[in-house]
């Protein structure tokens, strides 16, 4: 019989369809447990880029007019920049290191040098200073032309000596070497 053995067919179909059914919605709740989470996820990520926007505004807020304000400073700024002396700055400033640097390296140098020849010179005054009669060689000569020092014959004081310097006295800058 044709109609019963379709019928039986169609009853075991259904039942394996009906057999399956518990397990198709055992991972149907599953699937929206899973949508529910997201969604609670998703909520909790658009509070926080909410949260973190309100405070990006802020900052905006709070940067916006001192930035606003620097513009015609930069503008100015680039200006300068393009001038096209400012490209030679690079060149200038390798030049200095090359070429002056070492001069005032050389000129240190030449520094300490002549300042261990002042010292010398310091100690050598010294010593000659010392020596007997030194102080007759401190003494300067005046020029004849000179009107102030000019002697007169008749004057009774010109016949008379003048007074030997002061040892102990320090030379006059005139005498120091250079």
């Amino acid at each position: 019989m044709p109609g019963l053995m379709e019928l039986a067919d169609l009853m075991r179909a259904q039942t394996e369809v009906l057999a399956t059914l518990p397990r198709t919605l055992v991972e149907l709740n599953r699937s929206v447990l899973r949508l529910t989470e997201t969604l609670a996820s998703a909520r909790e990520t658009v509070a926080s880029t909410q949260r973190l926007t309100e405070r990006l505004n802020h900052v905006v807020d709070e940067l916006e007019e001192p930035v606003l304000a620097l513009r015609p400073g930069l503008e100015r700024l680039a200006v300068v920049l393009d001038d096209p002396g400012i490209s030679t700055v690079p060149d200038t400033l390798r030049r200095l290191q090359d070429e002056a640097v070492p001069l005032l390296v050389e000129l240190r140098e030449t520094q300490s040098r002549v300042s261990v020849v002042a010292t010398f010179a310091e100690e050598a005054t010294a010593r000659l200073a010392n020596l007997p009669g030194a102080s007759l060689l401190r003494q300067r000569r005046r020029p004849l032309a000179d009107p102030v020092d000019a002697v007169d014959p008749a004057s009774p004081s010109s016949s008379q000596p003048s007074p030997p310097a002061d040892p102990a006295a320090s030379p006059d800058e005139d005498d120091q070497p250079e």
